[in-house]
């Protein structure tokens, strides 16, 4: 069947403002180990900048923000269980609500048509094959030869593949906060920064060496100890490495040294 073996290009979202590079092209169940990390020492901050790099807003509403063509994101966390929520953002077209659905249509020309279905009477379908384009294509019911429920979800694939695993817990701990930073998810890190960029760019010739002061990194807890901590791999090793403020904090790799998260502040 010809509809049922169309695949459509998909919907790819605007270019971001920050150029990111490939991650990794995440699948659901290297994530799953891992899903219990979206409840503690979670990163407001990060959740919101990946929430906002994926430009979830221009589809979904989150809060008072955001558009209406794909579904309502505040209350996520009340409708659905935590693995439900990371397999629709890792794999939209797994399972698709019909109320978001496109709707493929093969005229009696041959032409495969993609869309959401805006109005339909008996004359006529009226599609908008991009939801965050103006274009609409309309088509008479006598030029229809078939017509299906597309298999494949409007919400891009790939989307978190250019962010990293503590990235992608961060935003979903953002989206079971329902955009509150005083969610028990962000409670270790209220007092302290992430300064993973900071800490990445102190990377020399694969070696890592910083005075770990407030004239670096600020101060997100003023007048208390802080310390910074700092997880790495060197090769395919993961290290965690943590030192207090006013110390030294050296690291020097046999292996590729790659930084992962940088924290800085009241540590637990």
């Amino acid at each position: 069947d010809v509809l049922a073996a169309y695949v459509p290009p998909g919907q790819k979202p605007k270019a971001p403002t920050k150029k990111r590079s490939l991650v990794k092209e995440w699948k659901v169940e290297e994530l799953l180990p891992s899903l219990d990390e979206v409840a503690k020492d979670r990163s407001f901050d990060r959740g919101k900048e990946v929430y906002e790099a994926a430009q979830c807003m221009q589809c979904h509403k989150f809060g008072n923000d955001g558009g209406s063509v794909g579904s309502e994101l505040t209350a996520i966390s009340s409708r659905f269980a935590r693995k439900d929520i990371l397999e629709s953002i890792i794999d939209p077209s797994k399972v698709i609500s019909e109320q978001y659905a496109n709707t493929m249509i093969m005229t009696v020309s041959g032409k495969i048509l993609d869309g959401r279905i805006l109005e339909e009477n008996a004359q006529r379908i009226v599609l908008q094959p991009n939801p965050l384009q103006p274009e609409k294509i309309e088509v008479k019911k006598s030029d229809i030869d078939k017509r299906a429920v597309s298999k494949v979800s409007p919400m891009p694939a790939k989307l978190m593949d250019n962010f990293t695993k503590d990235e992608i817990l961060d935003l979903m701990a953002y989206l079971e906060s329902g955009g509150r930073k005083d969610h028990p998810a962000f409670a270790a890190l209220r007092r302290a920064a992430d300064v993973t960029e900071k800490v990445a760019a102190e990377l020399k010739e694969n070696r890592l060496r910083i005075a770990v002061s407030n004239d670096l990194f600020g101060d997100p807890a003023p007048n208390m100890v802080k310390k910074l901590r700092v997880e790495y791999l060197e090769g395919d090793q993961p290290h965690t490495m943590t030192v207090d403020e006013g110390a030294t904090l050296e690291i020097k790799g046999q292996k590729k040294i790659v930084i992962k998260r940088a924290l800085y502040g009241v540590l637990p």
